[in-house]
């Protein structure tokens, strides 16, 4: 492994080199730049350099750059495999991770013109076998436009939702095994979250309507219509061909693993292929003069219709597997894929007639730091110089004081990441001068554009982002196409981070305490004086847990998991689990302790600094077992 690491670097740099400069011969060949613009190639190619030599090291990659003819450019380098030294060629297979939600969203706008879904079919009618929780369905059903559009309030996969070594199964197998996270936590159709066993369920009924497996209908109505004859659903396990070897970010080899949730991250691809995609989208849904996806059906791509932010008015957001974003005032739709040993993204932009993308068989989350920041500068190159005010301010009829407050989030992608998310991520609106301004958790202020009525955006975006809307139980909301925040008290944020960091902050003042006591007894010893200490192992028990939290953390510090290990049942986690449990049992212990130290003699000082200690611990105890930290089980 050292050798290939020392053998890369150099061909990593050679190849990039050729990469650049034959892109922009290939693509603007035939043009007259200014010298100002060469200056920014040649500044580009050094770029290119400083990002290989500088980042981790990739074993292999896959670029192209295509429009709606054709493929401008299309660079491979490194290696598939980095043992037997083969390098990565223009059908060398990637995982593409969550970019394979973009076939199943297609496919189900081909299913829909054939007439075999109803995107507003209640998902308990139509597959009642399969176990959904949802509080509110009698009056907000979970339907399948909310699967395809991260609307339906499910929980995003775990780290567990990964295996391997066991027999494959099927989609309804795997949605059953992981039935715990098909739980609406709000009203449908309400906010966007991103959940992977929502696009499974989904995958699980374009099955059952059409009579066949996902990966038969996307062969059948994509892959081999739209030309690509490299792609599809798993590993070389269960296909019998060969793809690039996917390494962790220290080179080492991943282990063979499955995927539960195929319709939503196990389709397999090569650059080719993609390219082939690319030039599909970019076409609206037609290739080669077959029209895959009408242009009615496609015209839903990438615009949501079901949460209160599309009801609104924004206008970008994510659906049918596709998302959409704004850059330099552009809008640009794709998807980007991260899974053990392999990160992927693709990007286009109709108004440019332009697109991208990156396959890579390694999984390091630098990649977006690294060869997606190039090629975004790379990309600047097609696009039109901005305004710098793209949209003008409308202040007429316009009161900023309606809208101002502390916004709280309310649409957590993952559970377990909530009780951080209500103390540091929400946002205050405040009004400057007659202007809003948002400010998110030791961020900067940024600007409002107001637009009209209660619709915003930032500063060089071409349209409505940002809108204040009421919930139908009057509360007022601050959405964006990904963001949902709920306005509470300010004094909320103030009193819940006074409380958590206040908490932390004392309980570990023990350990200056216990130096400073260390250092009293060592003195008294020196000058050979007596010395007592009272209550010792009440005083002793809040480092005791400090100490149980800090060796549950630290196998994650000194030697990084990978996602495979994140839900694994390894040491690390079961380590994590029993800290997390004890923390509980020792300040319960501790309390105990402190309640029978009121029978000796203590200084009131050290009375009250404990009691506020053991205050601190119990607080955070019910704090962390109401969020499901307490006892936490990464492994299932």
């Amino acid at each position: 492994m050292k050798n290939n690491q020392r053998i890369f670097p150099g061909l990593a740099v050679v190849c990039l080199k050729v990469v650049v400069s034959m892109m922009w011969i290939f693509t603007f060949a035939g043009q007259v730049f200014s010298q100002d613009y060469k200056d920014k190639i040649n500044s580009l190619e050094k770029e290119a350099d400083s990002i290989i030599l500088s980042s981790h090291l990739i074993p292999g990659a896959a670029i192209a750059i295509v429009n709606c003819d054709s493929v401008l450019w299309s660079g491979v380098f490194g290696y598939a495999d980095l043992k037997g030294k083969k390098t990565v060629s223009q059908d060398t297979r990637f995982c593409i991770g969550s970019c394979s939600k973009s076939f199943t969203g297609l496919a189900f706008l081909i299913a829909d013109q054939e007439g075999l879904v109803n995107m507003d079919a209640c998902v308990n009618e139509v597959a009642p076998e399969i176990p959904l929780k949802n509080p509110w369905s009698e009056t907000d059903p979970v339907r399948i436009i909310h699967l395809l559009e991260h609307s339906s309030g499910f929980e995003d996969s775990r780290p567990n939702w990964f295996y391997f070594r066991k027999p494959l199964l099927s989609t309804k197998e795997a949605l059953l095994a992981k039935d715990h996270l098909l739980r609406a936590r709000w009203e449908p159709g309400t906010r966007y979250s991103y959940s992977s066993p929502g696009f499974t369920l989904a995958g699980y009924l374009l099955e059952k309507a059409a009579d066949k497996t996902m990966a038969k209908y996307l062969q059948e109505k994509i892959f081999e219509p739209a030309g690509m004859q490299n792609t599809g659903y798993g590993n070389k396990e269960r296909l019998n061909v060969e793809n690039a070897i996917p390494y962790d970010k220290e080179l080492i080899e991943y282990p063979i693993w499955y995927d539960y949730d195929e319709p939503a991250g196990a389709v397999y691809s090569s650059i080719r292929d993609m390219s082939r995609f690319l030039i599909l989208m970019l076409n609206s849904g037609t290739i080669d003069g077959k029209e895959l996806v009408s242009q009615i059906q496609f015209g839903h791509v990438g615009k949501p219709e079901s949460t209160l932010a599309a009801r609104s008015g924004l206008m970008n957001g994510y659906s049918f597997g596709v998302g959409s974003t704004i850059r330099n005032g552009k809008v640009w739709f794709g998807h980007s894929g991260a899974v053990p040993g392999y990160l992927s993204a693709y990007y286009y932009c109709p108004d440019l007639d332009i697109g991208f993308v990156i396959l890579q068989n390694q999984f390091d989350m630098t990649f977006d730091e690294t060869l997606i920041s190039w090629m975004w500068k790379v990309m600047g190159k097609w696009e039109d110089r901005i305004p710098e005010n793209i949209v003008k301010e409308n202040n007429e009829n316009f009161n900023p004081d309606e809208f101002t407050g502390y916004y709280e989030p309310c649409n957590p992608r993952s559970e377990l990441g909530s009780f951080m998310e209500k103390i540091t991520g929400g946002i205050n609106v405040t009004n400057k001068e007659g202007s809003l301004f948002t400010q998110s958790f030791m961020g900067d202020s940024k600007p409002l554009i107001h637009l009209h009525d209660n619709l915003f955006c930032r500063k060089g975006e071409p349209g409505p982002t940002l809108a204040f809307v009421k919930d139908n139980k009057g509360k007022m909301i601050y959405t964006s196409a990904h963001g949902y925040f709920c306005r509470v008290s300010k004094l909320k944020p103030i009193l819940l981070r006074s409380f958590f960091f206040g908490s932390w902050g004392i309980i570990i003042s023990v350990i200056p305490y216990f130096i400073a006591i260390g250092i009293w007894v060592l003195i008294r010893i020196l000058r050979r004086k007596s010395y007592k200490v009272n209550s010792t192992l009440m005083k002793l028990v809040p480092l005791g847990i400090i100490i149980i939290l800090v060796a549950g953390i630290m196998p994650f510090v000194v030697y990084p998991p990978t996602i495979l290990e994140m839900g694994m049942k390894s040491w690390g986690n079961i380590l994590l689990c029993i800290s997390t449990i004890l923390f509980p049992i020792l300040t319960i212990t501790g309390i105990y302790l402190y309640a029978r130290s009121f029978k000796i003699p203590l200084m009131l000082t050290t009375r009250i600094y404990f009691g506020l200690i053991y205050l601190a611990l119990m607080s955070l105890s019910i704090y962390l077992t109401y969020w499901g930290i307490i006892g936490i089980r990464l492994w299932e």
